[in-house]
């Protein structure tokens, strides 16, 4: 029988149970108010329950259950998509932002 394997806490640096953390960057293409399609398809974040959303200057971290987590990314996608053409950039992780 396989062993179970061990699941460590949040932060440890160790792999974290159902948990996962995205980061994006998100540019629009051809558009000079790029800044407000940013804005607004990284606002659209806060309507996803269960992410914990940190915005910087480059990209926008959110973590939460593996469902939030791609539930986010789709409504960044489609938010962005209603503005134009765009480049998105993502890196998932069960480790590290956690």
């Amino acid at each position: 029988m396989e062993k179970e394997k061990e699941v460590f806490s949040v932060g440890s640096g160790k792999r974290c149970k159902g948990k996962l953390s995205c980061q994006a960057a998100l540019y629009p293409l051809g558009e000079k108010e790029y800044n407000a399609v940013i804005i607004q398809a990284i606002n659209a974040l806060s309507e996803v329950p269960g992410l914990t959303v940190e915005y910087g200057p480059m990209s926008t971290c959110f973590t939460g259950e593996e469902e939030a987590v791609f539930e986010g990314i789709r409504v960044l996608t489609r938010a962005a998509r209603k503005e134009g053409a765009f480049s998105l950039t993502l890196t998932l992780s069960n480790v590290c932002g956690l």
